[in-house]
């Protein structure tokens, strides 16, 4: 039954995001409320959410505009389980599975500020990161990483090498390099 609401509630979604008819009809089908929790567990379990105005919606900024999806976009990133991705490009990979990230930096800036600091205190004394801004800069310079190594517009002898990668990262964990593997 919920599963079915939530289907129903994803297709006035996927029709316009913006509008509130589809919180309207969660509430009227009981599946969801009108808070930030609330609204971030129907968007992370609801089948058939399009990704990319999902991550348009979460990426809405800046905060003091859009308060509400800022809530919104810091209680989703907590459904995920960063404590067992002993890998940082798994976890990453885990989050950005779930919507399409926009491409716009300043929204990928507050998707890879929520990311990193629930990543670092979900990993908690075993993190090799120092804190969360080291999580930011490693998480935002792979996706910088992934553009160009995906980016038909950058020829092959243009494209970011592993020394590069790596040396472009020094020091970012609290003036310590991260471990290369």
């Amino acid at each position: 039954r919920r599963k079915a609401a939530l289907s129903k509630v994803a297709k006035v979604f996927n029709k316009d995001p913006d509008s509130n008819e589809w919180i309207k009809l969660g509430t009227e089908l009981e599946v969801l409320e009108e808070t930030p929790d609330s609204v971030a567990l129907a968007l992370y379990t609801a089948p058939g959410l399009d990704k990319d105005k999902l991550g348009a919606y979460l990426g809405k900024g800046p905060i003091d505009k859009y308060p509400f999806h800022h809530n919104v976009r810091l209680a989703f990133v907590k459904h995920f389980d960063f404590s067992s991705s002993d890998r940082f490009a798994s976890a990453l990979r885990m989050f950005l599975h779930k919507f399409r990230l926009p491409g716009e930096a300043q929204q990928i800036d507050r998707f890879m500020d929520v990311f990193s600091n629930e990543y670092y205190n979900q990993q908690g004394e075993e993190s090799v990161f120092k804190n969360a801004d080291a999580v930011f800069v490693l998480a935002f310079s792979t996706i910088m990483l992934n553009t160009d190594l995906h980016n038909p517009n950058i020829k092959n002898k243009k494209r970011m090498t592993r020394q590069q990668f790596i040396r472009n990262n020094q020091g970012i964990n609290g003036g310590d390099n991260l471990p290369e593997s």
